[in-house]
């Protein structure tokens, strides 16, 4: 039986997208409440010990694909405090996060379990990693949060850069990273050297890149200004910084991110800005 909330109820599935998935497909971050399963079905447990399941649900363009969340432990109407989001992708894994009401359905507005959703294969089903809560003095958000794949190490990272706010000798970040290898944090802290003056420097991450290759770069952007990139799997404390052309038109007051106008991706090795 599907136990749905009747707001965040799953769309219909179209006739067409029964048969074999598409090559590429658009996915909706917002995900869905819903007992609903299939082959793409991955188990994993909250922070809490509850047993989680993820789904996805693929559908063929310009329609969305999308995905559900539920947990056979609770009842549907108090288990999660509000939307379960898609925070990050690369390759063949999904960061999400997901909020957990406290005991008795209470909503806790800072309870988020972050799950890492891995695909399945012809020979191996998918699976759903709990990420350990990042260090409790680390304030971030969704935008400021990467996601590495090492296929030749089998593992993954996540990684969070936030502003350090001191400013002997440039602008400071710490870098939060979580692997997959050790499943622990670690921190460092990380400089940004540029002779730019600082209205032209980066200010505020609005979406985050994997451009990948050995060194595993990781990019923080900020879509007026330009992109912070780190090289997670090298071992030094040094930020590489890339302008972006300035907007034809001037950046409204109350846009302070940039994405409703401005968006930019990584693909196959390339850089692409509209």
């Amino acid at each position: 039986m599907d136990e749905s909330l009747g707001a965040n109820s799953p769309p219909i599935i179209h006739p067409d997208d029964l048969g074999p998935p598409p090559g590429s497909i658009l996915l909706d971050v917002l995900g869905y409440i819903s007992s609903r399963t299939t082959a793409t079905t991955a188990e994993g447990f909250s922070s809490t010990d509850k047993r989680i399941k993820v789904t996805f649900w693929a559908a063929h363009p310009p329609r969305a694909s999308w995905f559900t969340v539920c947990s056979p432990d609770l009842e549907p109407s108090t288990e999660f405090a509000s939307t379960p989001n898609i925070v990050n992708t690369e390759d063949d894994l999904v960061l999400l996060r997901v909020p957990i009401c406290l005991p008795w359905g209470v909503p806790n507005l800072y309870g988020n379990d972050y799950f890492v959703y891995h695909a399945g294969t012809e020979n191996k089903g998918p699976s759903l990693d709990l990420v350990p809560a990042p260090p409790p003095h680390i304030d971030f958000s969704d935008c400021q949060v990467g996601l590495l794949r090492c296929r030749a190490r089998d593992m993954y990272l996540v990684a969070i850069l936030t502003w350090a706010a001191i400013r002997e000798a440039g602008d400071k970040y710490y870098l939060h990273l979580y692997s997959s290898e050790t499943k622990t944090w670690s921190t460092k802290l990380m400089t940004c050297l540029d002779s730019r003056p600082k209205s032209l420097l980066y200010r505020y991450s609005g979406k985050v890149i994997t451009i990948g290759g050995e060194l595993g770069s990781v990019g923080w952007v900020d879509l007026w200004r330009g992109i912070l990139i780190c090289d997670v799997l090298l071992d030094n404390r040094e930020l590489r910084y890339i302008p972006l052309p300035s907007p034809a038109v001037p950046r409204p007051f109350w846009l302070p991110a940039g994405v409703a106008c401005r968006d930019i991706i990584a693909l196959e090795g390339h850089i692409k800005y509209f």
